[in-house]
């Protein structure tokens, strides 16, 4: 089978999902901090994403908001829940 970005692109979009694609690390980085601005005193929820984990976006909204809580398979309830509520 053909793995063809573009194509997943169209398909996605045209059943109702916004996607976008990126052609490097740093324009998914800058991507995703343009759509979701951080103003100092926001909190930001995450789920246990590997993709967002790759781009070490944790550690940019770390530097940006006010707190960042993830929901991985290794949390704790109490972040869970934070990360759920954020």
């Amino acid at each position: 089978m053909d793995f063809n970005l573009d194509n997943l692109n169209k398909q996605l979009n045209r059943r109702g999902f916004g996607s976008f694609v990126c052609n490097s690390k740093q324009e998914a980085v800058d991507y995703i901090l343009q759509s979701f601005p951080i103003i100092g005193d926001m909190i930001v929820g995450m789920g246990n994403s590997l993709t967002l984990e790759a781009l070490g976006i944790k550690e940019i909204l770390t530097e940006k908001a006010f707190a960042v809580y993830s929901h991985t398979l290794e949390s704790a309830d109490d972040e869970t829940k934070k990360a759920l509520l954020a």
